[in-house]
């Protein structure tokens, strides 16, 4: 199965200016992965400002990555 997630991150630099960061990615999971584990591995990926300085998820989606035909 592969899914797609979406995360949306933002943090507030000490001289007050606010930086936001969205992350997607298309990726590839056995059954058995949790959103959880998903939301970890994002993350863990973003630049190391925002995991530094504890950064504030504003969004977070994940989903199958498959349009289904109606």
């Amino acid at each position: 199965m592969e899914v797609f997630a979406v995360m949306t991150l933002s943090v507030t630099h000490p001289s007050g200016d606010v930086e936001t960061l969205t992350l997607t990615k298309a990726v590839p999971i056995p059954a058995t992965v949790t959103r959880e584990a998903v939301f970890k591995a994002m993350y863990a990926g973003a630049p190391e400002r925002f995991r530094e300085q504890r950064a504030t998820v504003l969004f977070f989606s994940v989903e199958p990555n498959r349009i289904e035909a109606s």
